[in-house]
């Protein structure tokens, strides 16, 4: 079906085009787009990057002299096989990628390629400083991992783009290069000024793997495989390709393939576009600082601008394109010539001109005009393969982009030769080359190239039509047979869990605390033998995940202190002389500190949503169980340099994240309302539990062992607890999903009082946590060993008193003296005025022993306001208690980020003036958390989670 009858079609969907979520197509477009925009940031990066790895800086040699150095001497053409290096593994990778993208998936091959991507980009700088070879390696295997990604986006557009759509879709996903491009270009610059050019790896690496992550969460690789997509989209989509995508193997047409002029067009013209564009990626911040002396960020900047046209005039020429053809202006052929020719012509003449002219502005805008013109050419050669034969588009692109790769590997290798002297005239000669190859392309594209189905790919078609007609006659018997699979295994799971024997837990919505009371769970057996009642047992190995949460997330704060602290050393003069291992500033320290925080952050609401798709006990142990790992790998991270420390921690709060909402998702299935504040908070009590042992017992270690056995010891502990956990705990859920009404929790005022209860009191908490080894240590005078023993103080007064409060908080409300609501309102407000208060008496002594009891009293009275705005969740909405669990805590964790930090810069000197202000700020922080919370906390069951439950109700008896 060709694009004016393709676009007849209906795919019943009542909603705009820019409402792209309404279409599950653009879904894919929007994956795809942020694909190229990853693939391209990790690829273009180093171009920015390599300015400043081998520009001049100031070094302090060890006799005091001071001079100027690169840390990476290398010559112009030395950086130009670096820069080419990638090309050489891209070029390996294009023609087997058609061939996988069928046979494995295209997705899956997308998705594996941008991940291992992720991970080379953020071992680049270990690699760099390895030698330059082994930065070559990483380089060539980022090519190859990126190689496959083009061609199977191609098998991707074959399954998922309407003929009159094609060019559109195809086009929005291919401006993420651009932008992406841009990124690279804009930030580089800046990174690398602010934070070196390690960061410059390190951060967008990170931004990948997430992408990853979320890629094979979301996207399949045809409409058949997508669960959430309409049927009425499907059958739009089916039915404009013209046949019903299946799993057959391809037999591709090679010796069509082969000996046709179509094709080898587009090989010649993808070789021109890649002449010019990854000669302009590659070496345009180079000819910026050569031609204009601009410095590395400028020229960051500047070289941006040119990508940022391109992928603005990337979507115009897409939608010009398509109507082109659906309104009968322009043929296919016609579309796809006077696109490409006219981009390359255009190049030429501005490439030229921009040269020619050399000043700064003019060559400038000449050089933003000539790549924004080549938007039309990928409109042109780019969607080509697909016009050709959409069946075997991804070896095709394979096969032009193998190719035409050659032009990326030639172009930065002759640009180095040319310009060994960084010189305008040197330039001159690489952008006169340049236009003779645009000049080439023209020519032949012009004379080869067709937009129309071809003879090969026709009979491809009409051997396997067959198979698709009996393919599609299927299609509906098999929604059909999955529809019923998943009713009976919905029934199966609601018989397996009305056999629970804690009634109490199914009747938990309309059910409150003193009537739960009344039951019994037909266990004759006091309390205190816990290993009676399996639900304490779950609480046991709880308390031990949180014991180790902890433990894993603290044991740096004190470990910090006996890696900076000064030791005897021998210097390159062989004197004698005291220096610390890692000479971090405190305002460094307040950074490596705070950033387990960054990733802590962006998983909290993702821990509510895991648990209740994968169980709760599945995520809470992979999130302890990674840390761990990544415990196990700390010092290995810290001495390659502080930017590895950094990723090491913000990958660890990651995995955190997730473990408090995961927590509460286990006591909506576990705990009834008449013992939910004692369970959760002994629980809870692990987090103390582990502070308290990790703070004296990481002194001991670090001082008799050296500071790396303070993250193996607690690392092995924590794989330990990891492989009980789960071959005891097993995941105990309702077996149906969770629908969470968004709106109304984040518009909730309960939902936002708890909130900033949990930012206050996370303030108070990880100031200390983070800063009390060294508070101790720097202003009242305790060595390394005493400062650990003496920071577990508050730890196990809040600990005592966060099991105590919990069983007094379900008595007050099994006893009727106190609603849920006064429950959560007096323990949590009476917690921060008591921590107030001691905050402020301890700024004003700020002596040994007032001091430290102070500290001790109000981090105690912490664990009273844990049992009010902690367990509140389980309150307000059991069944989506994970996700609100994670909205309080991922906006409390900014507490974590922050107030390090705030504390590394207020403390710059470690003076007692300085530390009284962090209290004060402390204090200050108390006094709005409890005037919020006051006002606004609730402890009822909410109307919108009553709505939810009866709304589910109909759903399972309509079922």
């Amino acid at each position: 079906m060709d694009a004016s009858e393709s676009s007849r079609l209906s795919d019943g969907i009542d909603a705009p085009l820019w409402m792209f979520w309404k279409r599950r197509r653009y879904i894919v477009v929007l994956m795809a787009f942020l694909g190229f925009l990853n693939m391209y940031t990790t690829r273009a990066n180093l171009s920015v990057a390599i300015v400043a790895m081998t520009e001049n800086r100031t070094v302090v040699q060890p006799d005091g002299s001071v001079i100027q150095i690169q840390e990476f001497d290398w010559s112009s053409t030395v950086q130009g096989y670096v820069l080419s290096s990638f090309f050489y593994g891209y070029l390996v990778a294009h023609l087997p990628a058609g061939i996988l993208a069928n046979k494995f998936g295209a997705t899956n091959m997308i998705g594996t390629g941008i991940g291992v991507t992720s991970v080379l980009a953020l071992l680049t700088p270990l690699a760099a400083r390895a030698g330059v070879g082994y930065l070559i390696a990483t380089r060539i295997l980022q090519g190859m991992s990126q190689g496959v990604i083009n061609p199977c986006m191609h098998t991707v557009w074959s399954r998922w783009a309407p003929p009159s759509e094609r060019s559109r879709m195809v086009l929005l996903a291919f401006a993420g290069v651009f932008v992406g491009t841009i990124l690279a270009m804009l930030l580089s610059g800046v990174i690398a000024s602010a934070w070196r050019w390690e960061g410059v790896f390190y951060i967008f690496g990170a931004c990948s793997f997430v992408w990853f992550v979320a890629w094979f969460l979301f996207i399949r690789k045809s409409p058949e495989e997508d669960r959430f997509i309409t049927p009425m989209e499907k059958r739009f989509i089916l039915q404009s390709l013209g046949c019903v995508e299946g799993h057959q193997k391809i037999k591709h047409p090679w010796k069509g393939i082969l000996t046709s002029k179509a094709v080898y067009a587009i090989i010649i013209a993808n070789f021109c576009q890649n002449w010019g564009f990854y000669n302009m990626l590659t070496q345009l911040p180079s000819f910026l600082k050569d031609a204009f002396k601009f410095s590395v960020q400028t020229s960051g900047f500047v070289a941006a601008i040119p990508y940022f046209a391109m992928a603005l005039t990337l979507s115009l020429a897409g939608y010009l394109a398509d109507w082109f053809q659906i309104k009968g202006i322009l043929t296919t052929t016609q579309v796809r010539r006077n696109f490409t020719c006219g981009s390359f012509l255009t190049q030429a003449i501005f490439m030229v001109t921009g040269v020619l002219l050399l000043e700064t502005v003019p060559t400038v805008a000449c050089i933003t005009i000539a790549i924004a013109m080549g938007a039309f050419a990928w409109s042109g050669y780019a969607v080509n393969q697909l016009d050709l034969s959409p069946k075997s588009a991804g070896l095709l692109a394979g096969m032009s982009n193998s190719l035409g790769t050659v032009g990326g590997i030639v172009s930065p290798i002759v640009t180095g030769y040319l310009t060994k002297n960084h010189t305008g005239e040197e330039w001159t000669t690489v952008f006169y080359i340049l236009s003779g190859i645009y000049l080439f392309g023209v020519v032949v594209y012009w004379f080869c190239a067709s937009g129309e189905l071809q003879p090969w790919s026709i009979e491809m078609q009409e051997r396997e039509k067959q198979g698709y007609e009996n393919k599609a006659s299927s299609i509906f018997a098999t929604e059909i047979t999955t529809t019923i699979k998943s009713r009976y295994c919905l029934l199966f799971c609601h018989l397996r869990h009305f056999s629970y024997k804690v009634v109490a837990l199914s009747l938990r919505t309309t059910m409150d605390a003193a009537e739960c009371d009344k039951l019994s769970d037909g266990i004759a057996s006091p309390l205190w033998m816990f290993w009676k009642r399996r639900r304490y047992t779950v609480v046991l190995m709880t308390f031990l995940g949180y014991f180790n949460v902890y433990s894993l997330r603290v044991n740096l704060s004190v470990a910090i202190v006996a890696m900076t602290e000064p030791r005897m050393i021998v210097l390159a003069n062989g004197t004698v002389g005291y220096q610390p291992e890692f000479d971090w500033s405190s305002s460094v320290q307040g950074y490596v500190l705070s950033s387990f925080f960054y990733g802590y952050l962006l998983t909290q609401v993702l821990g509510g949503y895991l648990s209740n798709r994968f169980g709760g006990t599945n995520v809470f142990g992979v999130g302890i169980g990674g840390t761990a790992l990544l415990t196990l790998l700390t010092p290995m991270a810290a001495t390659a340099g502080v930017g590895w420390l950094i990723v090491i921690r913000i990958l660890e709060g990651m995995l955190e994240g997730v473990t408090f909402p995961c927590g509460h998702a286990i006591w909506s299935c576990w705990a009834p309302p008449s013992e939910r504040s004692r369970m959760s908070t002994i629980a809870f009590t692990g987090a103390f539990a582990g502070t308290v042992t990790t703070m004296p017992l990481s002194g001991v270690i670090a001082d008799r062992w050296g500071w790396e056995w303070v993250f193996y010891f607690f690392g092995i502990v924590a794989c330990g607890w990891y492989i009980a956990w789960i071959g005891i705990v097993r995941r105990s859920n309702y077996g149906y999903k969770v629908q969470h009404p968004w709106r109304e929790m984040f518009t909730s005022k309960a939902v936002i009082s708890m909130s900033i209860a949990s930012f206050t009191e996370d303030w108070g908490y990880y100031t200390l946590l983070t800063g009390l080894p060294t508070f101790l240590k720097t202003v009242l005078n305790f060595d390394l060993k005493q400062s650990g023993l003496l920071s577990a103080l508050p730890y196990l007064a809040m600990g005592i008193l966060l099991s105590s409060s919990g069983y007094v908080a379900d008595w007050l409300q099994i006893r009727n003296y106190l609603t849920t609501s006064q429950v959560r309102k007096y323990f949590t407000c009476g917690g921060f005025l008591v921590q107030l208060i001691c905050m402020l008496v301890g700024a004003l002594a700020l002596s040994p022993l007032p001091t430290i009891t102070c500290v001790t009293i109000a981090v105690g009275f912490g664990g009273v306001a844990w049992t009010g705005y902690l367990v509140n969740p389980l309150d307000l909405s059991p069944k989506s208690a994970g996700v609100l669990m994670g909205i309080s805590n991922g906006f409390a964790t900014f507490a974590g980020v922050i107030s390090p930090i705030v504390s590394g810069y207020i403390t710059t000197n470690n003076g007692e003036d300085e530390w009284r202000l962090v209290f004060y700020i402390a204090a200050g922080i108390y006094v709005v958390g409890t005037v919020i919370y006051w006002v606004w906390s609730s402890g009822e069951l909410q109307p919108w989670s009553i709505e939810v439950r009866e709304r589910k109700n109909k759903a399972e008896e309509r079922s």
